[in-house]
């Protein structure tokens, strides 16, 4: 037998709110966690027939909740205290950790965007949440990973991409750097040591050396990684730390 799914939201639990007021809580129904198609913008190619890719996003993402809660007793001092405890467990101007028991630790950062309460009965009460994700990605807590031996293949926790930090370390002082991800270099003309290596943020596209934002010495597109890619540095080593992701 499956078991019931909670949610937790800015890190209480559906349940426990719904306890605590002296209530029994019931998820009904979950919608809204399916993997989201891109939304694609082309460009067409003069001189050519067709068209080629100029972007591609993601829309936002929203999860839909059913619930019903079950009060203390008939009173309509319990089903008030049920109602008056999940509107102030809901209640957030900035997007939470949304995290569903199936998938845990896996979150959501999300808002609350609707709360209706459709049935109310003497001593209970059903209705719907509607959770808005800005950036609709399912996460997971920061890792870091070390550029592999060998033949270089390194495996990124995604079914799409993620933008990591990059600290690059030479094997002694160098005069410049470079990082080859799936093929497509990523330059550094300048110096580097050991005792102060090289930091590469693809997600703010930001270079740093020594605590310097460095953008002249910087040459090719900020390193990205998919599921599984090939990762060369010209001396030394080079990690990456990111959030793995999911659409």
């Amino acid at each position: 037998m499956t078991a019931p799914v909670d949610l937790s939201f800015g890190g209480v639990s559906f349940a426990a709110v719904v306890a605590a007021a002296g209530g029994t809580p019931v998820v009904a129904e979950v919608a809204g966690r399916a993997a989201l198609p891109w939304s694609l913008r082309l460009r067409a190619v003069d001189g050519a027939d067709g068209a080629s890719v100029a972007s591609a996003v993601l829309a936002e993402r929203v999860v839909a909740v059913s619930f019903a809660a079950l009060a203390a007793d008939r009173s309509a001092a319990a089903k008030l205290a049920v109602e008056r405890a999940l509107a102030g467990w809901l209640l957030s101007r900035e997007p939470r950790p949304l995290v569903f028991s199936d998938q845990a630790p896996k979150f959501y950062e999300a808002v609350l965007s609707a709360y209706t309460v459709s049935v109310e009965r003497p001593n209970w009460i059903a209705g719907s949440l509607a959770f808005t994700c800005p950036g609709p990605w399912l996460w997971a807590d920061k890792i870091t990973v070390a550029s592999p031996d060998g033949d270089g293949v390194l495996e990124a926790d995604t079914n799409a991409y993620v933008e990591p930090v990059w600290t690059i370390t030479p094997a002694a002082s160098v005069s410049s750097l470079t990082l080859t991800v799936n093929g497509a270099p990523f330059s550094y003309s300048g110096p580097v040591t050991p005792l102060s290596p090289l930091l590469v943020d693809s997600a703010a596209r930001e270079t740093r050396q020594g605590g310097t934002l460095r953008v002249a010495e910087v040459d090719g597109d900020y390193p990205v990684l998919g599921a599984s890619n090939t990762v060369l540095v010209s001396s030394g080593t080079a990690s990456a730390s990111y959030r793995p992701r999911w659409v």
